[in-house]
């Protein structure tokens, strides 16, 4: 009787084992180009983006992003960024370092760590973010006028072709 139940759970551990392995399996996406909307995060208040996989692991994933934002004012800003992707099936964890200037007198270096949700055979793109960035603006003669580190985040939602 020992025997048979010992020979059960062990049937169920192993059943249990294999469908977990099947469910975690890393895929690469099958959609490498997305756009997004995002909120905060680079572009300062929002910014439409642009993002092309350019390594396609299935654990590891490497992104690149080209983004757009009016500010106020006329003001325009360009953000660019490169992530990491550690993916865990739809479930993924991003880091990664970025640039927007808004002129040649306005700059700034931004980090990524960050949550995303994304299936690698689905359209659906979700990320959340904490992005802090180091700001530098100059006067027309190239001085700094003011520089600083600043807790940041941003939110993204988007679709994957």
């Amino acid at each position: 009787m020992k025997r048979q139940i010992l020979l059960i759970i062990l049937t169920i551990l192993v059943m249990n084992l294999y469908s977990q392995e099947s469910d975690i399996a890393n895929k690469s996406f099958t959609g490498k180009n997305s756009l997004q909307i995002e909120l905060l995060g680079n572009g300062f208040l929002y910014s439409l983006n642009y993002e092309r996989v350019l390594l396609n692991g299935g654990k590891f994933k490497t992104t690149g992003q080209v983004g757009y934002s009016m500010m106020g004012m006329g003001g325009q800003m360009f953000p660019l960024a490169l992530t990491e992707l550690i993916s865990f099936n739809r479930n993924h964890v991003e880091i990664g370092i970025g640039y927007s200037f808004a002129d040649y007198l306005t700059s700034r270096l931004t980090g990524r760590i960050g949550y995303r949700y994304q299936k690698p055979d689905g359209h659906l793109v979700f990320r959340i973010a904490f992005m802090p960035w180091y700001e530098r603006v100059r006067d027309y003669n190239g001085s700094n006028i003011q520089a600083g580190l600043n807790p940041w985040t941003g939110v993204t939602v988007g679709y994957s072709f």
